[in-house]
């Protein structure tokens, strides 16, 4: 079984469709740390396995 806290946010898929995804330096950001925190959990072999922009959540 898999337990995970509740992170208060929106979706990366939601995020993307509003209007605050128009800031390209934002966006540029938020890509950045994505691929950062996905690095991060690969060099301690964590791998999430279904990836997608509904099961990012951006706070």
């Amino acid at each position: 079984m898999s337990v995970m806290e509740y992170v208060k946010g929106c979706t990366l898929n939601d995020w993307l469709n509003s209007s605050k995804s128009n800031n390209r330096d934002l966006r540029n950001r938020i890509a950045k740390e994505i691929l950062q925190t996905i690095k991060k959990c690969h060099d301690l072999k964590i791998y999430h396995g279904d990836l997608h922009s509904k099961n990012i959540i951006i706070s």
